[in-house]
């Protein structure tokens, strides 16, 4: 099984350079950096000296967008990232979500993300396109194949993935109800485009926390909680695992939470106002959604989850304005020691 650490931009590029070399040394495979820029530094530029800095790691975009980064923008960025590391690098493109919804602007289209994931994938090709009629190409594109994957969560998403990307990154829980109900979309895009589904490189997402007991992993985890219940995709993915989700009265407080709840910057107050889910609830949802409780604990899941199939799995971890100290050491010190054996 492949594991991918996401690391948050949260400190200057040449530190978060040398982090992914710890990332690297732990035993990580890939690395992944979010592309939300009034939150952390910019993606691309941290890519660029994390690829100097390591030598095998993959490194991902987790995730860019094509509102705030123009097709050609965008190619531009991938080729000179990739010629620094050729065959290390990874474009996870989803809807925008906090990058766009800092600065107002809605999330993308599925259209736009079609047309994002084709004409990237043309000039990364060194093939000309067409830009409202003006016919253009990129002279420095490489040719080499950089996977150009989507991030998805909702069934429309997942079966766009199926139907045109290299890759997908799944985000609709863990539960084996939900791994399979997500599989179905992307399987159904695949056969829509005439695709063999394993031309498509299928990684999975998952909160990640790890504490030394259980009970201190769901409290961190309870934000994340209340995200999946009051978005109403991520809800309906809950249903597939026979999690029933009551009526609650969400606080305005938490609507307001700044920028946004999984970013919120202080994260106590998130828990706080999350309270409305009751304990037994927010373990059930762990163990859907997440992995969470002590090393051992994580270690096992992660077993079963690559027992069930799955051999790309991207971590989560709560943190935004910090890097995964304690989850890279407990990775590296007893999780991946005990799932490589």
């Amino acid at each position: 099984m492949e594991i991918a650490l996401r690391v948050p931009g949260c400190a200057p590029a040449n530190e978060s350079a040398a982090f992914a070399l710890r990332v690297e040394e732990a035993g990580f495979d890939g690395m992944g950096i979010p592309d939300t820029q009034l939150i952390m530094r910019d993606v691309y530029v941290t890519l660029a000296l994390a690829a100097q800095n390591t030598s095998n790691l993959k490194l991902y975009t987790a995730v860019t967008n094509p509102v705030t980064r123009h097709f050609s923008v965008l190619a531009s960025l991938v080729q000179t990232v990739e010629e620094l590391a050729p065959g290390r690098i990874g474009i996870i493109i989803g809807s925008g979500y906090s990058a766009v919804r800092t600065i107002g602007q809605p999330r993308s289209t599925l259209d736009m993300m079609r047309k994002c994931v084709l004409t990237v994938r043309s000039l990364l090709a060194g093939e000309q396109v067409d830009f409202d009629g003006f016919h253009a190409r990129l002279p420095f594109a490489a040719g080499r194949r950089t996977p150009l994957i989507i991030a998805a969560s909702g069934p429309k998403t997942l079966e766009l993935a199926g139907e045109v990307a290299d890759g997908v990154l799944i985000s609709a829980g863990l539960h084996p109800a939900m791994l399979d109900a997500a599989m179905e979309r992307v399987e159904a895009g695949a056969r829509r485009a005439g695709r063999n589904l394993g031309s498509v490189e299928v990684m999975h997402a998952g909160r990640v926390h790890i504490s030394p007991d259980m009970e201190t992993a769901h409290a961190m985890a309870r934000p994340v909680c209340a995200q999946w219940v009051m978005e109403p995709y991520r809800a309906s993915w809950l249903k597939k695992a026979g999690i029933e989700v009551p009526d609650f009265e969400i606080p305005p407080e938490l609507l307001a939470l700044y920028p946004d709840i999984p970013h919120a910057e202080d994260w106590d107050e998130a828990r706080r106002l999350t309270s409305f889910l009751s304990d037994d609830m927010v373990a059930e949802m762990c163990d859907a959604i997440g992995l969470f409780g002590p090393p051992d604990h994580v270690a096992s899941r992660l077993g079963q989850l690559r027992d069930y199939g799955i051999s790309r799995f991207f971590v989560q971890t709560t943190e935004t304005y910090s890097f995964p100290e304690s989850t890279l050491e407990a990775f590296r010190d007893s999780v991946l020691p005990q799932l490589r054996g």
